[in-house]
């Protein structure tokens, strides 16, 4: 019997969680970071990734990779800026920058993560953060507004 996508999500957003937790037990001082499919977790803390958070960050780094450049590491810290800044401009209906001294990606209306880092890719300065190789860390976010518009967040250091 087929899983119901809902399921598929959540069982997702489980195993990353799990997987992250489990990786993450090693003791911060031996300086490793956790690899997940790829995606490299800076700093030893869980932290849950939506489907949608992973699909950015996964189109980001193949992006990234595809000009040469090292995929980012997730960064706790910027996920949670990137969660707070995505949620406030929803409830607002709002796109605008956030003042915290980070590089930025904002986007709306983009129904799924792909097409969010695609639409980042065609614009000038959302493509030069986007493959900036000064950066090695990222944070991401999805939130909906009331009316059911996706608002996109993304940061860098």
């Amino acid at each position: 019997m087929p899983i119901p996508t809902l399921a598929k999500n959540q069982a997702l957003c489980l195993h990353v969680f799990v997987s992250l937790f489990t990786a993450l037990a090693v003791p911060a001082s031996l300086g490793t970071a956790a690899e997940l499919g790829g995606i490299v977790v800076a700093e030893a803390t869980p932290i849950a990734l939506s489907h949608s958070e992973l699909a950015v960050i996964e189109a980001t780094n193949q992006a990234r990779m595809r000009h040469g450049l090292a995929p980012l590491s997730i960064d706790t810290r910027l996920m949670h800026s990137a969660r707070g800044h995505a949620s406030s401009m929803a409830a607002r209906n709002s796109l605008v920058h956030t003042s915290a001294m980070v590089a930025e990606n904002i986007a709306m209306g983009h129904p799924s993560g792909n097409e969010a880092v695609g639409g980042w890719m065609t614009s000038p300065g959302h493509r030069q953060n986007l493959l900036d190789p000064r950066h090695t860390r990222i944070g991401v976010a999805l939130a909906h507004s009331a009316s059911g518009t996706p608002y996109w967040c993304q940061q860098f250091r």
